[in-house]
């Protein structure tokens, strides 16, 4: 190689006196590349402390260049620079030994190669090579720095050179300059040599060297996204200057920096290709780029070479740099910018035919590791519908929680003849699409008449059983409660006998049945009775859900599998039926079990998640914390558009509301209520008590009309059977027995009872009487109030119902000043509070108006007077807070809505002075807005309402 700075090129190295104080072979560096001063002061701060540093980056990191700045710094030690890269072959370790001893020859004046390993550069063991070379830097006494760039290619035994001069010589330095080591020589360098490693991390520009490197070179960044696409790597800096320079632009844009971005990466790879393709057309680095990860099994079936040959491929890959291996040295792993270049060359170098017998060997790899969202990613690349089947019906949670995605790439592609093979694939469709927000009701329909489309009506034994079983998810996807009741009824006696099954029995099976039989106990019964519990739950069967779920209610975390998914579901599933029927103390303790485990981090964000995440939020409601609440709901606002259960979410919202002042929660309300018109409300149930609330809080809000409209929506649910206001007598009322009656008087087995049509309408109509009741309140209509809810009261119903309905007697018996029905509020104000005390559920008693509430306490109950006090300060009796004159005055002016510019000019007073009443004002009404202020005004009696209304019109607000 030819020699820079070389004073007399003619003279022998054996003939020179003096060292040369120069830097040999170092490579030239651009004059517009600044020296890297942060870099710099790394490299001497780690040679001054130690004889070894290593600069470990990838290509592109900048070490060369920054090593080249760093040799010609004022200063500097006589440095010969090796590029291994040119002059060692990878691997060949006497080369390097070869290449040092000339290097130094021609630096300090030692003997050359020739003369030193005894001629014509015959190998001898390294080792002693390593001391004599030792020996003849000793006797040279010149301090010099040795630059080893492309370290990589040296091998370990080459290694061991460098350690072995240091030992030996005084004087001397290395800075190593590597792509990668082997982690074991790079240990074995910084625990016996002291060895300091400056990574890539340290190598990269910092924002503000960014931000200098293109202002030196006169470019304008007015996107700051530019710099985050950079990535502080010195190679795209440079690609981008002189991208830059080439088409004379002064301005760089992002999208600019983002295809640059490509190019060197394409670029990069093809290097690597180029340099370590395995064979002459790559296929093996490129189908390992497939795969990311694997063995030597692997690759070597995807070759179709032996796996020793496998092996020693991906040794060599190891050494290269293009793979990691695992502690134990069994499982490959390519780094994910490369995998992701490799994947992109493969898809343009193979044929199809070989991406898909590859993609169908990497997926049976995956299946067999334990890994179904990878494995049905690369069956679905390979368009193995057989192993697609196979994996949705063993590992349908995994795959529906954690590779959503993938599974609905599948369902959109899934070909006619794969679907009338394996008919539980239009039930997973099905699945998937109850999951997204844009569904509607028609498409859903649409694709459960595709499902049962795709069954064998003769089929019989394990088939007959899925098929049940997917007709029952069916009807339970498209709302038909009645269908989805009567398929369980039968279906659920089926699947215990199989769980009863014998492994020997089972073994004798045919394949396919055999696969149906091990997916039902694995993962199916559980399933179908968690849907059964919430088909019973949407309709308000709250025991009769309690008993389907019951026997699944599992610790979510064991010793042997981890945590469980399913397992949390039915847990939250079982806490949702107790919360939402007011049971808040059973609820908060199964709760309290299930927080009780160890739970993955964000769980309570996830759709499993749901049932308990929505228990958590009614028993937060219950302690009188709606912001709480709200924040639970909020945890799953992203699966919100893609859950059934949604009207409990806008439920709790709106119970949320009732905590706070009149008027607050309607738009919210009806916001959610117009997003979901494509999806409504699953169950006639759930219809009638998501509307039934919205009458509630329209009213609360003085939005009479509204509330009619939504009282009339809820008596649609149960068409034909709502007689109205009127009086019912006790014998009239719809027979509420069924479950919940069975179950009080203690006639059920271990399962739920039949729940009748006539049994959910009943639960429905409870619901809309019980709205019709607190409407007929608010506006003093109280007619036979007290009559229609003591037949309500007698028949059985949720605790939730029953405090609101016993309340409502009470009110309506107080409000009606019969002295005669003073016992009747009493005895009903007593029970409703007793019951409410009872499930911990103290705060649905506010479900009552405030005022009427309050009137009852304090006549009825005065030893719970607590309640008083989480009421509005109009209905506690509480002393109007002590304002002065000038208070009042701007008070008084605050209601126009005039700023403060204008309450001064008015008041004749400063702005600084009405400032500090205004200050006074907020803390004496504990109010932090202008308009909190004035409510709590007109509740406290300080201002008196016009006919106006409190604010004027078309004023603006005062600034705060």
């Amino acid at each position: 190689m030819r020699r820079t700075d070389v004073s007399d090129p003619g003279a022998s190295g054996m003939q020179r006196s003096r060292p040369l104080r120069s830097v040999l072979h170092a490579p030239a560096v651009a004059p517009d590349l600044a020296p890297r001063d942060r870099v710099h002061g790394l490299i001497d701060e780690a040679m001054a402390a130690t004889g070894l540093t290593i600069l470990l980056g990838p290509h592109g990191s900048g070490k060369t260049t920054a090593a080249a700045h760093w040799t010609r710094r004022p200063g500097a030690r006589p440095t010969v620079w090796i590029d291994a890269a040119r002059a060692v072959a990878d691997g060949e370790d006497w080369e390097f030994l070869t290449a040092l001893i000339d290097e130094l020859s021609g630096a300090l004046g030692t003997p050359d190669a020739e003369t030193l390993l005894g001629g014509a550069g015959e190998r001898r063991p390294l080792g002693r090579m390593t001391e004599e070379l030792g020996r003849a830097l000793t006797a040279a006494r010149c301090p010099v720095d040795i630059v080893v760039d492309g370290a990589e290619r040296i091998g370990p035994e080459g290694l061991e050179i460098i350690p072995g001069l240091l030992a030996g010589c005084r004087g001397l330095r290395f800075l190593v300059l590597a792509t990668h080591l082997d982690p074991a020589a790079l240990l074995r360098a910084e625990m016996t040599m002291d060895a300091r490693v400056i990574g890539a991390a340290q190598l990269s520009f910092t924002e503000e060297e960014v931000a200098q490197e293109l202002a030196r070179a006169s470019l304008s960044v007015p996107d700051p996204a530019v710099t985050r696409l950079l990535e502080g790597s010195p190679l795209m800096v440079r690609a981008l200057i002189c991208r830059a320079r080439r088409y004379g632009e002064q301005i760089v844009t992002a999208a600019q920096a983002e295809q640059l971005g490509k190019e060197v990466a394409t670029q990069s790879l093809q290097r690597v290709l180029a340099a370590h393709a395995g064979g002459a057309d790559g296929r093996p680095l490129l189908l390992l780029g497939l795969s990311g990860i694997g063995d030597a099994g692997l690759l070597a079936a995807m070759l179709g070479i032996p796996e020793a040959d496998a092996g020693g491929l991906l040794d060599g890959f190891h050494r290269a740099g293009l793979v990691s291996l695992n502690p134990g040295g069994q499982l490959f792993r390519v780094d994910g910018a490369l995998g992701a270049g490799l994947r992109e060359l493969a898809g343009e170098r193979l044929d199809q035919q070989e991406l898909r017998r590859a993609h169908a060997v990497i997926a049976s790899w995956f299946a067999e590791q334990g890994e179904p969202v990878e494995a049905l990613r690369h069956a679905l690349a390979g368009d193995d519908w057989d192993r697609i089947a196979s994996l949705t019906l063993l590992y349908s949670t995994e795959l529906l929680t954690h590779g959503e995605q993938a599974m609905r790439e599948a369902f959109e592609q899934v070909p006619a003849q794969a679907l009338r093979r394996y008919p539980h694939l239009a039930w997973y469709r099905l699945m998937s699409l109850v999951r997204r927000q844009e569904i509607t009701f028609p498409a859903l329909r649409a694709a459960g008449e595709e499902a049962l489309a795709a069954l064998d009506p003769e089929a019989q034994g394990p088939a007959l059983l899925l098929g049940d079983a997917i007709r029952f998810a069916t009807a339970r996807a498209v709302g038909d409660f009645d269908l989805t009741d009567a398929i369980a009824g039968t279906l659920l006696p089926r699947v215990d006998m199989l769980l009863a099954m014998r492994e020997g029995a089972i073994a004798e099976l045919a394949p396919a049945e055999r696969l149906i039989v091990v997916a039902v106990r694995s993962w199916v019964a559980r399933t179908l009775r968690q849907y059964a519990a919430t088909n019973r739950l949407f309709q308000g069967d709250h025991i009769g859900a309690l008993a389907l779920v019951e026997p699944v209610v599992l610790p979510p975390v064991t010793e042997q599998a981890g945590f469980d998914w399913r397992r949390l579901q039915a847990a939250g599933t079982k806490a949702l039926a107790l919360a939402a029927s007011g049971r808040i103390g059973d609820a908060r303790r199964v709760l309290d079990w299930l927080e009780g485990f160890t739970l993955p981090p964000g769980w309570d964000e996830s759709y499993a998640s749901a049932p308990a995440v929505l228990a958590r939020a009614y028993v937060a409601l219950a302690e009188r914390r709606p912001d709480v609440a709200r924040a639970e709901v909020g945890k799953l606002r992203r699966h919100e558009g893609t859950i059934e259960s949604w009207p409990y979410f806008v439920e709790i919202r709106a119970r949320a509301a009732l905590h706070g002042p009149a008027g607050t929660g309607l738009s919210e309300f009806v916001t959610a209520v117009e997003a979901h018109r494509e999806r409504p409300p699953t169950s006639a149930y759930l219809s009638a008590k998501l509307y039934a609330m919205g009458a509630v809080l329209a009213a609360r809000s003085g939005a009479i009309r509204q509330a009619e409209e939504y009282l009339a929506t809820a008596r649609q649910a149960v068409p034909g059977r709502y007689a109205g206001p009127a009086a019912v007598p006790a014998d009239g009322f719809p027979s509420l027995a069924g479950n919940d009656a069975a179950t009080a008087a203690g006639e059920t087995g271990p399962g739920p009872a039949p729940d009748g049509g006539g049994c959910r309408q009943a639960r429905t109509w409870a619901l809309v009487e019980l709205a019709q009741g607190l409407l007929d309140l608010m506006g003093g209509q109280l007619g036979q109030l007290t009559e229609r809810m003591l037949a309500l009261t007698s028949h059985p119903l949720t605790p939730r119902v029953e405090i609101g309905a016993r309340l409502l007697r009470a009110a309506a018996a107080h409000a009606s000043g019969d002295p005669q029905a003073a016992g009747i509020a009493a005895e009903e104000t007593g029970r409703a509070l007793a019951l409410a005390e009872d499930c911990e559920c103290l705060s649905d008693v506010f479900l009552l108006p405030a005022e009427h509430l309050a009137a009852l306490v304090q006549a009825y109950a005065p030893h719970r007077s607590g309640l008083l006090s989480m009421m509005p300060p109009e209905v506690q009796g509480n002393p109007a807070p002590d304002l002065t004159d000038a208070e009042r005055r701007v008070l008084e002016e605050l209601v126009h809505n005039s700023s403060r510019a204008v309450i001064a000019h008015r008041l004749y007073l400063s702005v600084n002075t009405v400032k500090t009443h205004l200050r006074n004002l907020y803390r004496k009404l504990g109010a932090e807005s202008r308009a909190e202020a004035l409510q709590a005004a007109y509740q406290a009696g300080v201002l008196v309402r016009g006919p106006a209304g409190p604010e004027g019109q078309g004023a603006q607000a005062p600034e705060e």
